[in-house]
């Protein structure tokens, strides 16, 4: 199972207002396991054997929701992946054939 760390990233929760900055991520096969303030983690607190990436200056925010879609096999074929790289990882099919 691989952990990965993501360092220093500035957190946009769904729980409450604002961001959280520098703060670590910890998510293992998948999942976050853990989040703490950078500060305080020390090497010692991240196995060894961690891939750790460093998010200074960068965000991290839930996926997106596209909740009114008309999905054809054009959208499949050509928007999934346009939609992935905008963060939105789910929609609703309001409409359509797939």
């Amino acid at each position: 199972m691989t952990l990965t760390v993501y360092r220093n990233a500035n957190l946009i929760p769904v729980s409450q207002p604002g961001v959280l900055e520098g703060y670590d991520l910890f998510v293992e096969a998948g999942t976050i396991t853990r989040i703490q303030p950078t500060n305080g983690a020390t090497g010692e607190e991240i196995p060894s054997g961690a891939k750790e990436i460093d998010c200074s200056g960068k965000y991290i925010l839930p996926g997106l929701m596209d909740a009114h879609m008309h999905i054809t096999p054009e959208t499949v074929t050509n928007d999934f992946k346009l939609l992935v790289a905008f963060g939105v990882t789910a929609v609703r099919n309001m409409w359509g054939n797939q």
